[in-house]
């Protein structure tokens, strides 16, 4: 008994997603005819196959167009992470240089502003200090 309720909830579930969307149906239909013709009878196989692949790609453009508002949730919700964590891995960064400093990315330090001539005595200094 349980077995013929199964099977009848297995057709009630195809004939329920067959009525609820035509259009997968329809993209289904013609991509197993064209690959049927394509592959099973090899009538003008090329040609078929340039269909098969047609159909495939409107299919996920409709695919795409008909969940484009979840998708851009989507992308809305992983650009706000990254921005967020963006703007948390740099907040050193940016309180050093509203400070007024210089944030040498090297050794991970706040500096201050130096002028042109003091950066070149700095190099001069680490030139002799080499040498």
């Amino acid at each position: 008994m349980s077995e013929q309720k199964e099977e009848k909830s297995l057709i009630k579930k195809i004939l329920w997603w067959i009525i609820s969307s035509p259009v997968s149906v329809a993209f289904i239909i013609g991509l197993s005819y064209f690959g049927f013709q394509a592959f099973v009878l090899g009538n003008n196989p090329f040609f078929n196959k340039l269909i098969m692949c047609g159909i495939g790609i409107i299919w996920f453009l409709w695919f795409m167009l008909r969940h484009l508002f979840v998708i851009l949730l989507i992308l809305i919700v992983i650009g706000g992470g990254v921005y967020l964590y963006y703007s948390h891995s740099r907040q050193e960064q940016v309180a050093c240089e509203q400070k007024g400093g210089y944030w040498n990315s090297n050794t991970k330090i706040c500096e201050e502003k130096i002028s042109f001539w003091q950066n070149i005595q700095k190099m001069w200094e680490q030139y002799k200090s080499q040498n």
